[in-house]
């Protein structure tokens, strides 16, 4: 916002999913940004995000220059680009999922349109990159009311997840 007249209507109102990574216990990019320069972070994960409108060149430059960066994402942007893997995300209309709105409400969505291979939901990719590591099982959430079960049991403030949503069937 620019100073002036003007100046009282500018505020920050958090994009969806800022306040659900706030409620996992998650830093903000500042954090990220420290945390890769310093040498304490060598994989950065882009998740549905480009950087470059989030941050100031030198920092988004930062986060480019870690040893891996993995970018999942529908858009092709800068950090796509320039990605060791980049891994096409589905767009909220290809995918079935929930976020946390900017209110702090978890809201679920419903796929209605059927994307071109290899295109898929984040979360799936995520599950494929766990498994990939050593980090899971092949497949662990086969669905996302087993995901939605995995965070509810990880973090107690998502419990009453499963309550609020309609399962995926």
């Amino acid at each position: 916002c620019k100073a002036g007249r003007d100046a009282r209507l500018c505020f920050t109102v958090p994009e969806c999913n800022s306040l659900g990574t706030a409620l996992l216990g998650g830093a903000g990019l500042d954090e990220a940004v420290t945390r890769v320069r310093s040498g304490a972070a060598d994989t950065v994960i882009i998740l549905e995000n480009d950087v470059f409108r989030r941050l100031d060149p030198a920092a988004s430059e930062s986060l480019l220059g870690a040893r891996h960066v993995i970018v999942l994402d529908h858009l092709l942007h800068v950090a796509a680009r320039r990605a060791e893997v980049a891994l096409p995300a589905a767009a909220f209309p290809e995918a079935t999922g929930t976020l946390v709105n900017s209110e702090g409400r978890a809201q679920r969505f419903f796929q209605v349109f059927v994307p071109p291979d290899p295109i898929q939901a984040s979360w799936r990719w995520l599950g494929e990159l766990m498994a990939a590591s050593g980090r899971s099982p092949a497949n662990p959430w086969p669905e996302l009311d087993a995901l939605l079960a995995a965070i509810a049991a990880e973090y107690p403030v998502f419990a009453e997840i499963q309550a609020v949503a309609p399962p995926a069937g």
